[in-house]
């Protein structure tokens, strides 16, 4: 039986962000919060990069696991309603990055989903800026 990944792209989005895309304390309320849910599955080398699971590096993960955190999109919300959220985590745009590089995992090695996923989140960065993107996910092993 393989792994798979449920994640929600998440991002604060309201006049003051979309403004101001360097502002450093982002709005993570219910009320300025956006998601969209996706679901992977077998992206072994990123599960191991973000979450420890499926781990044939013989490395740690650069940033442990940090649960769920407290405010979540509509989307989220209904995910982890089900879940244990026992490797669930979240990550900025620029941490997932530095994961990879932990790693030493290429671009090259995750499928079409994640790619775009990954494409999207650096899209909302470009425009909000990294402090207001994040990606929350729940790995099931």
């Amino acid at each position: 039986m393989g792994a798979n990944m449920t994640a929600i792209i998440e991002w604060t989005h309201d006049s003051q962000c979309s403004a101001t895309p360097s502002l450093i304390e982002a709005r993570w309320d219910d009320d300025h919060l956006h998601g969209i849910l996706f679901d992977t599955d077998k992206e072994y080398d990123f599960f191991a990069a973000v979450a420890g699971v499926r781990n044939r590096f013989g490395k740690q993960p650069l940033i442990e696991l940090r649960g769920v955190p407290e405010n979540l999109s509509s989307p989220a919300k209904f995910h982890f309603r089900t879940s244990d959220g026992v490797n669930a985590g979240w990550l900025h745009y620029s941490e997932i990055q530095k994961c990879l590089e932990h790693l030493v995992v290429p671009a090259s090695n995750v499928g079409f989903e994640l790619r775009f996923a990954l494409g999207m989140m650096k899209q909302l960065v470009a425009r909000l800026g990294d402090a207001h993107v994040r990606m929350v996910f729940d790995i099931f092993d």
